[in-house]
């Protein structure tokens, strides 16, 4: 497997030399047939990985939707047993255990699926920024913007009202990720309380004695870490130059 850095202009020539001619590779001459097909080659690999690239978004969407759907169903039936009375339904407590327990499978399989739909997506963006320059420049790999912000000064930007409704430098895909891991995490306690309240005792860890009601610090605890922590994981991945007094950065891939 080639491993190429978009960045550096050794590796570009490699991955274009990819399209040449076993006979001429990398050496073609611009006015020979060998380069002219080459040069076909990469319009049309351009056109496909953008094609597919869209084509990978729609589906990481519809993904998305199929999950949910899942997730709704599932949250349903959980809150629909825990409202019915003890003595109205058999082994309640199991069921509610069963039903987390299958929110848990689902949540993390969503998870999983949203982080291999951004590998083959930026997968397809590479090929994107390196096939790009020789036909429409570097359209696609080039983002402006006003400054770079260190983390410090991102926090302490955001907290002022003025910025609120100002566009921000945002993943929607790595949101959407951190949205996932937390509904998992939600699943994972929702189990993890009605495993407790089945067992005879409570359950201790070391010296912790660690009860079912403890399970409400679980979930807050959990909610305001995922608020503070997605605010700079979430930050779209940018870096670059200067150019006038426009930041004209290339995007950079994790």
């Amino acid at each position: 497997m080639t491993n190429i850095n978009n960045n550096s202009k050794s590796s570009r020539n490699e991955y274009l030399s990819h399209f040449d001619s076993k006979r001429n590779k990398g050496k073609a001459n611009q006015n020979t047939d060998e380069y002219k097909t080459s040069f076909q080659k990469r319009e049309a690999a351009l056109q496909l990985a953008l094609d597919i690239r869209k084509f990978e978004i729609e589906l990481y969407w519809k993904r998305a939707t199929y999950f949910w759907g899942f997730l709704i169903v599932i949250f349903g039936g959980y809150f629909a047993v825990l409202t019915v009375k003890n003595d109205e339904i058999p082994y309640k407590d199991e069921s509610l255990l069963l039903i987390s327990c299958l929110g848990t499978i689902v949540s993390w399989s969503w998870y999983l699926v949203n982080r291999g739909s951004k590998f083959w997506q930026n997968n397809w963006e590479r090929h994107v920024d390196l096939l790009e320059d020789d036909f429409t420049g570097p359209l696609y790999k080039l983002v402006f913007d006003k400054k770079k912000e260190s983390i410090k000064e991102y926090l302490f930007n955001f907290l002022k009202p003025k910025t609120y409704l100002k566009a921000g430098k945002y993943s929607v895909s790595k949101i959407n990720q951190a949205l996932s891991l937390y509904i998992f995490c939600i699943f994972f306690g929702m189990a993890l309380s009605n495993f407790i309240r089945l067992l005879p005792g409570n359950l201790l860890i070391g010296n912790f004695d660690i009860k079912y009601e403890h399970s409400v610090y679980f979930f807050a605890g959990l909610t305001l870490i995922f608020c503070i922590v997605i605010l700079p994981l979430c930050k779209s991945d940018l870096e670059g130059k200067i150019l006038a007094e426009v930041k004209i950065t290339k995007r950079h891939f994790d």
